[in-house]
């Protein structure tokens, strides 16, 4: 009659205080159906059946089965379904929803749907108020799990009074499967085989899983609620097993309790993803590894962790043999029956492993080649099977650079060096000794210089090789000729010597006359030529490098003189004398002892 009296007195003070709030954070809806609400709950790994509910599913006055949403600040769940003693819907007298702040100190809707003997087992007094969801399931898996949240008004002054609304979350086996399951609760506070309950989960019991709402700072209606907990339960896969989902209120039918169930929780953890990635992304690429350099990363994802060591078969086929092309690691040799068909283990308390496949460099070239994998997701038939497919890239081929053993520039110009590489994997990586990177460079050493290069495979081998870069420099044009002499006679040789200039890499003098470049006469710095008449000789530098312009001089030729003597008289006698005169020169020497100039007077003492 107290517990009475205290309830009626709550709702006058919330009625005349609080009605005027009207924050809320989760959103609330009514199923129509029982298969609905565990469509809503049953993840990955499990198939369900006959799925039944006994309760509400909606009224003013009822309703206690519901969905929920936008929970994760709230009650640490997004969404799901919810169970409750009272209703999920509206409130008869806030026309609210059970959603917070926590307004009011209790809150009670009294659904009339009656006990539970489970549930009255377990809590040892009267039930009322019930709301029970049960369906059967398959598991695919070895354990199935879920998550979820009891909330309660019951919290904090009716803690270990007497009043403990129950909830569980009860397993039977309906076939042989090892265990046995009888009704058994799953609904526990973890690490321990303690019931989860208003007496065992609060302020001085196991409060590390407790959430004291006194005082409203979850925006959700109850005075309490536990943190997010995880029920699990080992079973047998592809066996059958009911599970029953129930709620009600313990000693009275007042001061309302929920349980707040996580969507798509309930799931027996199967493969639900195959990751690839390599040791080296670089080298192959993609599903590519590459042989003695790049291994390939198979990863075995399951939806949820596995609490026991858990087996994932798989066959492997392709061109590829393994222990001849490939190794894996860990080493799954031996670990099949029948053969080809292999597994590896995720180890308990994980959701995953990988398997390396290490190619081997046989030094054979073969070409790609293939590793597929058919791995089993599931443990119960019809199973399924993924194939995925991997690449062993070949990396047996000779791994060479060059260069070309020399480049010839000119002075300022520039020289464009290409590594050429055969074998070895893609990307390059390049190191010159001139500080470039990449690859072809340009360079316009000032003098001879040596290159190196050394390359880097995605492999990491490097390869090195050298060339030289010689530098050829530019003539300068002669500035004159100097002809000794400049003027000759006809039948005499002057000597020509260039003034000037200068010669560059493999330059020479050539000699031309008439222009230049005309008629060759010849090459060197000095050069004898005998003109027959008055000509012009050139002179210009001519190389590797450059041509340049040239210098002349002119050599004057004068002709040999006709010369002739007229004798008067040209007959005379003993003791006479002759005039001898010359004619055709300008200068005369005469034979006889006669001497220079002219004309000459001579006696000769016979015919002279």
């Amino acid at each position: 009659m107290k517990r009475l009296l205290l309830f009626i007195l709550a709702i006058l003070f919330q009625l005349t205080v609080f009605s005027q709030f009207t924050i809320y954070d989760i959103q609330l809806s009514h199923p129509s159906n029982a298969s609905q609400l565990v469509d809503k709950l049953v993840g990955t790994g499990v198939t369900y059946s006959n799925a039944s509910f006994t309760g509400s599913y909606g009224g003013t006055q009822a309703g206690n089965a519901g969905y929920f949403s936008g929970g994760t600040n709230v009650i640490g769940l997004n969404s799901g379904i919810v169970l409750s003693t009272g209703n999920v819907g509206k409130h008869w007298y806030t026309n609210t929803y059970i959603a917070g702040p926590n307004y009011y100190a209790d809150i009670t809707t009294v659904t009339n749907t009656g006990g539970d003997a489970q549930l009255q087992a377990l809590a040892g007094t009267t039930t009322y108020d019930k709301a029970v969801l049960q369906f059967d399931f398959v598991p695919q898996s070895n354990v199935i799990e879920f998550r979820y949240v009891f909330a309660s008004d019951e919290y904090n002054e009716f803690v270990s009074a007497g009043y403990n609304d129950v909830f569980a979350f009860f397993v039977t086996s309906l076939e042989a499967d090892g265990y046995n399951y009888n009704n058994y609760n799953i609904a526990l506070i973890p690490g321990t085989s303690t019931p989860v309950s208003i007496d065992n989960v609060n302020l001085n019991y196991n409060s590390a899983y407790f959430i004291n709402n006194e005082n409203g700072a979850r925006n959700v209606e109850y005075d309490g609620l536990t943190v997010v907990l995880t029920a699990r339960c080992y079973v047998t896969p592809c066996k059958t097993y009911r599970m029953k989902i129930g709620i009600a209120d313990a000693g009275d039918p007042y001061y309302d309790s929920a349980v707040f169930l996580e969507e798509n929780s309930f799931t027996s953890p199967i493969i639900d993803n195959i990751g690839y990635t390599t040791s080296n992304p670089a080298a192959g690429g993609g599903t590519n590894m590459v042989e003695g350099c790049s291994n390939g990363i198979i990863t075995f994802q399951l939806s949820s962790p596995t609490p026991t060591n858990r087996n994932v078969n798989f066959t492997l086929g392709g061109t590829a043999v393994f222990g001849t092309d490939y190794t894996t690691i860990p080493n799954i040799a031996g670990t099949y029956s029948p053969p080809n068909n292999y597994y590896v283990t995720i180890p308990a308390g994980q959701s995953s492993t990988t398997l390396t496949i290490v190619p081997i460099q046989d030094g054979v070239v073969e070409g790609t080649e293939s590793i597929i994998f058919g791995i089993t997701t599931n443990l119960c038939p019809p199973y399924n099977t993924i194939n995925h497919t991997a690449y062993i890239v070949d990396n047996s081929a000779a791994y060479t650079v060059s260069l070309p053993a020399s480049y010839t520039i000119c002075s300022g110009q520039y020289a464009n060096i290409n590594a050429t590489i055969s074998g070895g994997q893609a990307p390059f990586t390049y190191a010159w000794s001139s500080g470039h990177t990449t690859n072809p460079i340009s360079v316009n050493p000032a003098t001879n210089t040596s290159y190196t290069v050394t390359v880097t495979d995605a492999c990491g081998t490097t390869r090195t090789a050298t060339t030289t870069v010689y530098v050829n420099t530019y003539s300068t044009a002669p500035s004159s000729i100097v002809a000794t002499p400049n003027t000759i006679c006809e039948g005499s040789s002057t000597t020509l010597t260039v003034n000037g200039g200068s010669l560059g890499s493999g330059a020479s003098w050539k000699w031309y006359s008439g222009s230049c470049g005309g008629s060759f006469v010849g090459t060197g710095s000095t050069i004898n030529v005998s003109p027959v008449s008055t000509t012009t000789y050139y002179v210009r530098a001519e190389g590797t490098c450059n041509t340049t312009s040239c210098a002349s001089v002119t050599i004057t030729v004068n002709p040999l003189p006709t010369v002739s003597i007229t004798a008067t008289p040209s007959s005379i006698c003993s003791g006479q004398t002759s005039t001898l005169t010359a004619s055709g020169a300008s200068t005369y020497s005469w034979s006889g002892g006669l001497g220079t100039g002219n004309p000459k007077n001579v006696s000769p003492t016979s015919t002279t």
